[in-house]
C-alpha cells in the first residue's frame, strides 16, 4: 500500500502543479491550454510504469500479470481520486470564473449565429447542470479511472513481457 500511496501522489502532485501552474500563468486560453490533457496522460503512464517497476523489482516470490495490473489500477485509481478532489476545489474556490466565461463565450457565439431564444434558453438549461465542480468532478474521475486501467494493463504486459527493463 505504501508504493500505490508513493506513485499516487506522485501523479497528484504533478498534475495540480501543472495545472496550478497553468493557472498562474493564465495561459488556459493559449495552445498550451488546449493540449494540457497530454502531460496528464504522461503523469499517469510515467507513474504507473516506475510503480510497476518498483513493485517487480521489490517482488521475491514473482508474480502473475494480474497483480501487477492490479497494482496499476490501485495507482491510477487513488490518483484519479486524489486528483479529481483537486478538481472539485480548483473549479470551486480558486478559477471560480471558469464556468461562467464559458457559458458567456458560448452564448455570444449562439447570438452571432442568430440561434432562437428557445435554443438558447435551453442550453443555458443544460450548461448550468453540466457545467459545475461536481460535474467536472465525476467527468475527471471516471476518465482517469479508465486511463489508468488502460495503461495499467499495457505496463503490466509490457514489463511481463520483459519489453521494457
Amino acid at each position: 500500500m505504501k508504493l500505490v500511496l508513493k506513485y499516487a501522489l506522485f501523479i497528484s502532485s504533478f498534475s495540480i502543479i501543472w495545472k496550478m501552474s497553468l493557472f498562474i500563468a493564465n495561459a488556459q486560453n493559449t495552445v498550451l491550454g488546449k493540449y494540457y490533457l497530454f502531460a496528464y496522460f504522461l503523469f499517469i503512464l510515467v507513474g504507473i510504469l516506475f510503480g510497476l517497476k518498483e513493485y517487480i523489482k521489490n517482488d521475491t516470490v514473482g508474480t502473475s500479470i494480474g497483480e501487477k495490473i492490479k497494482v496499476g489500477i490501485k495507482i491510477s485509481g487513488l490518483n484519479a481520486l486524489l486528483y479529481s478532489a483537486f478538481i472539485f476545489i480548483y473549479y470551486k474556490w480558486i478559477d471560480i470564473r471558469f464556468f461562467a466565461s464559458k457559458i458567456n463565450k458560448d452564448m455570444l457565439l449562439m447570438k452571432s449565429r442568430n440561434n432562437s431564444p428557445s435554443e438558447i434558453e435551453q442550453y443555458l438549461n443544460t450548461a448550468k447542470n453540466f457545467f459545475s465542480p461536481s460535474s467536472l468532478f465525476q467527468a475527471t474521475l471516471f476518465g482517469f479511472l479508465l486511463i489508468g486501467i488502460i495503461y495499467s494493463i499495457l505496463c503490466s504486459m509490457a514489463l511481463h513481457k520483459r519489453w521494457i527493463k
